[in-house]
């Protein structure tokens, strides 16, 4: 029990130091500062641009689509729903407060376009609302796995991969600016540590988790 909580409070401070990054970033998008960075990164991936990259780029893609990340997500909540509200709820909450805290931002914040905005749409986008999720998600439901004895961590290695490469693919193809993702990564990250801590909460009171059989 003392080891949960020991967890939770590591976890807490983890949010709360990616959160106050978060702000920090969103002063710079803000005030202008980050638009010379974000476009020498655009214009050095334009320029490394090639058709076996284009192809990886639609493979990690489809890999990080939100809508096959929640359905997973939800399945793996289900299939856990055994071992009791404390492991499944955390992982369900992941996705809905990261769609919540997307639209927040897209009403609180000034309208930001993406570089390729001709082709993609003019539709906001800062910060990144699939770098969120897929950072949220796979984050919560991986520590989670992990905790529970399901998912070994070299394979959680792997998994943790997807969310890194998946907003290296948004910047890649136009769809966001390197500072959109960065964002996405920090606020993907807050709401992940919140829900991994809530678990660890919920552990403490309802004690050690159920083995494997």
């Amino acid at each position: 029990m003392a080891r949960s909580r020991n967890r939770a409070l590591a976890l807490t401070g983890l949010g709360a130091g990616c959160a106050g990054a978060f702000a920090w970033l969103s002063a710079m998008v803000l005030q202008g500062r980050a638009n010379g960075i974000d476009r020498r990164i655009h214009e050095w991936l334009e320029e490394r641009a090639n058709p076996a990259l284009d192809s990886a780029m639609d493979l990690v893609g489809a890999l990080s689509a939100p809508a096959f990340l929640v359905t997973a997500t939800l399945f793996i909540a289900f299939a856990l729903r055994r071992r009791g509200r404390a492991v499944s709820l955390p992982i369900v909450f992941s996705p809905l407060v990261a769609m919540t805290t997307g639209s927040l931002m897209t009403a609180l914040m000034p309208p930001r376009y993406p570089p390729d905005a001709a082709r993609c749409g003019y539709e906001p986008c800062f910060p990144s609302g699939h770098t969120t999720g897929a950072t949220s998600e796979l984050l919560v439901s991986s520590y989670v796995l992990m905790r529970e004895q399901i998912l070994p961590p070299s394979l959680a290695t792997g998994v943790l991969s997807i969310p890194l490469l998946a907003g290296c693919a948004r910047v890649y193809r136009g769809r966001h600016w390197y500072t959109d993702v960065a964002a996405g990564w920090l606020m993907g990250i807050t709401i992940a540590t919140l829900c991994a801590a809530t678990y660890e909460s919920g552990k403490k009171r309802s004690g050690p988790a159920v083995p494997r059989t």
